[in-house]
């Protein structure tokens, strides 16, 4: 069973990973909203949390054109 702390450090690293590459690609919180079909302001919510669903993860980790090399470190 993991950890407490490591369930946190992956939330906070899944957090730190899209908010970065969302900035590197210029992409804003309202296009991913947009991408996923909810409003600006569940994306944030979502994305302060670091709880996304897994068909929420793979819309996210394809507009941000991440390799699967960075998405293994993520999990």
């Amino acid at each position: 069973m993991p950890r407490l702390n490591d369930i946190y450090t992956k939330r906070n690293d899944l957090r730190r990973y899209i908010s970065g590459k969302m900035r590197s690609e210029d992409i804003r919180q309202q296009d991913m909203a947009e991408e996923l079909g909810i409003t600006q302001g569940a994306f944030s919510q979502k994305l302060s949390k670091g709880q996304f669903d897994y068909a929420d993860l793979v819309r996210i980790f394809s507009r941000l054109r991440s390799t699967d090399e960075e998405i293994m470190r993520l999990f």
